[in-house]
């Protein structure tokens, strides 16, 4: 028996089948925009022949592929739907059509709404239909992505750039050449642009007013409070402590375990439920072993045996991937991530698996600044310096980022550091939602702390304790000290004194 063969046959005995029974189309079919959707205000899309359809409002369809968790609700002219899959912890909610009736019944109250949705965590997408017109936003940090058509070409949003070219007739942008990313020194768009000409992208923080374009900035709107680490690292145990209950009440959940800050982080914070996790690490063997993946392997099996994880290490020993898989995974992601992984995700993982991501740490812990960047206030230039490691010069992307500033009001951060904001927002907005768009084709992902408040008291502390990681070493701590006595990246790793 394979190594893939027996992981599939040991996690048979934990998680139910696969049910994509009902979807139509070839394997390499249902793979095209996985888990994407499209609004649109006329009843005729171009859309994969298996996905779901609904009219709301007045004259708006939402087309969806049925993977994905779509809730509705409706009062009088107001419409509120919830996309993907998004918790509501304060309230014990996770399920869609709930989580539409419960924002449907504040959605006359705006700053309550938004207070609202800044708790919420997850993946995913609200929209608010009413006479005034639909509003759209993602949740904390983009992961849920929203494209939309330019003025020019009609009210069209969706999860996939390419998916929204298609409804009209488009051209590549100036961003879409083969060497772009080559030429500028960088892995990812600017904030805003795709490679489509009349394609947009919304920065997360941001909400659209689809049929006007307009854009509306929703988060920072109100001053930063300085707050101790240990203070967020409560609060941090506190809402991922909430979440995850919630989650494992209904998806088998998986999250991958290496021997980096992130993945340690998460795996404490993971403590009362890991008798339900399945945790895995992969090693590309084909690639040349280099000292971190010597780390990542060695000690995630060591703290796997340790703690008495369930846990399993899945060696792919060539890249090679089906042509028809290449080409689809080309279509959904302008971006190339890790598709070798992406490939294994689908073959080795179970597709009704909800994936635990150890991501954006990096922002809550300054990482510009931890790379040695010191500016106060940002400017386009400075930002097309960041973005191209002060390698490019095209006057486009320059011009991008002169739009950002301006169209968002991003200089407005409200005591927030700016070049924490700029991370989130187009880092973290930029690149990150690619390597999901990957994991689409296998299983849905969440990210414990993708949550505007959580983002908010971890971007709180101190300077230098975001630089250091302190309040995430000490929630980590907090919730499982004996996770934290191994080292991090072959380096131990002190936690931060606090108190109880």
């Amino acid at each position: 028996m394979t190594e893939v063969a027996a992981l599939r046959q040991t996690w048979a005995r934990h998680f139910p089948a696969v049910g994509e029974e009902r979807l139509a189309g070839t394997m390499f079919e249902r793979m095209i925009y996985a888990r994407g959707y499209l609004f649109t205000d006329a009843r005729l899309a171009a859309v994969p022949n298996h996905w779901d359809k609904v009219a709301f409002g007045s004259k708006w369809f939402l087309h969806w592929d049925p993977r994905l968790e779509v809730g509705l609700a409706t009062q009088d002219s107001t419409t509120v739907l919830v996309i993907g899959v998004c918790l509501d912890v304060d309230r014990s909610i996770s399920r869609n059509d709930q989580l539409a009736r419960a924002l449907l019944a504040i959605a006359g109250d705006r700053e309550s709404f938004q207070d609202r949705i800044d708790e919420l965590a997850g993946r995913f997408l609200i929209a608010v239909a009413s006479p005034q017109g639909m509003l759209l936003q993602a949740d904390a940090t983009g992961q849920r992505q929203l494209f939309y058509a330019d003025a020019e070409h009609g009210r069209l949003a969706g999860s996939h750039p390419r998916l929204v070219a298609e409804q009209f007739e488009v051209a590549s942008s100036a961003f879409g050449t083969a060497n772009f990313f080559a030429c500028n020194g960088s892995d990812c768009f600017p904030p805003g642009v795709t490679p489509f000409a009349g394609v947009r992208h919304l920065s997360p923080n941001l909400a659209l007013e689809i049929e006007t374009g307009r854009i509306e900035r929703v988060f920072p709107r109100a001053d930063r409070v300085e707050m101790a680490p240990e203070d967020a690292a409560r609060s941090l145990v506190a809402a991922v402590g909430a979440q995850l209950p919630l989650l494992a009440a209904r998806w088998p959940l998986i999250t991958s375990l290496t021997g980096g800050f992130d993945s340690r982080i998460t795996l404490g914070l993971t403590r009362h439920i890991s008798a339900q996790m399945q945790y895995f690490t992969f090693d590309q063997t084909y690639r040349e072993t280099v000292e971190v993946t010597r780390h990542d392997t060695s000690t995630a099996e060591r703290l796997a045996r340790d703690l008495g994880l369930r846990h399993m290490t899945l060696r792919i020993a060539n890249p090679d991937m089906p042509l028809e898989y290449v080409r689809a995974a080309a279509r959904n992601s302008p971006v190339s991530h890790n598709r070798v992984v992406s490939w294994a995700y689908y073959t080795s993982l179970p597709h009704d698996a909800l994936h635990i991501r150890s991501n954006l740490y990096e922002t809550v812990r300054s990482v510009f600044r931890v790379n040695g960047i010191e500016h106060e206030r940002l400017t386009p230039e400075v930002m097309h310096s960041i973005y191209s490691r002060g390698r490019g010069e095209d006057p486009l992307v320059r011009e991008a980022f002169a739009q950002f500033i301006d169209e968002t009001d991003f200089s407005n951060s409200r005591g927030f550091d700016q070049l924490d904001l700029l991370h989130w927002e187009y880092r973290i907005g930029s690149w990150l939602p690619w390597v999901n768009v990957e994991s689409d084709i296998a299983h849905d992902v969440v990210i414990p702390i993708n949550s505007r408040r959580i983002l908010r008291d971890l971007l709180s502390v101190p300077l230098a304790d975001r630089k250091a990681g302190s309040a995430m070493l000490i929630a980590a701590h907090m919730a499982w000290p004996e996770a934290m006595g191994y080292a991090i990246n072959g380096v131990s790793r002190r936690v931060p004194d606090y108190n109880g």
